[in-house]
């Protein structure tokens, strides 16, 4: 039986770009994570992580080189969908939120949008980082 990973969320002052990802399922096996600093400083150590039976290797990341241009843990302004026809999904630790009822999203929340009618047209998944949407913009249902 092949056994997933656990979630990994964005460490302080990065944002992270998943490949293989299947937000209504387990993460499986060979999905890789890939971290990037928020002000574009260079990762001292570790910036990909695998999946591989079930842990992520290496086991994590390394840290942002340079000054931090960025505040602790900075929460981000809540996305809103383009139209009725997708879905916003915020994922914090265990915690899912639908639509954009708050009026602040943590620092390492994963916002992922889903298309109720028609198909996914731009980015799918975003991180709140520091303040800021890593990417900074989501994409649009196209029917």
């Amino acid at each position: 039986m092949e056994t997933g990973c656990n979630w990994m969320f964005a460490p302080h002052g990065m944002y992270l770009n998943w490949s293989n990802i299947n937000f209504a399922g387990p993460i499986l096996n060979g999905t890789q994570l890939t971290a990037n600093c928020v002000n574009n400083a260079s990762i001292i150590g570790a910036n990909n992580l695998t999946c591989v039976n079930g842990l992520w290797q290496p086991m994590g990341f390394g840290t942002c080189g340079g000054s931090p241009g960025w505040a602790a843990g900075a929460s981000c302004t809540p996305m809103t969908a383009s139209s009725p026809d997708v879905g916003l999904i915020y994922r914090t630790g265990n915690r899912y939120m639908m639509g954009s009822v708050m009026d602040k999203v943590d620092h390492g929340t994963l916002l992922t949008v889903k298309c109720y009618n028609g198909t996914m047209r731009g980015n799918n998944v975003t991180t709140c980082a520091d303040g800021k949407w890593y990417p900074p913009t989501i994409g649009d249902c196209f029917l």
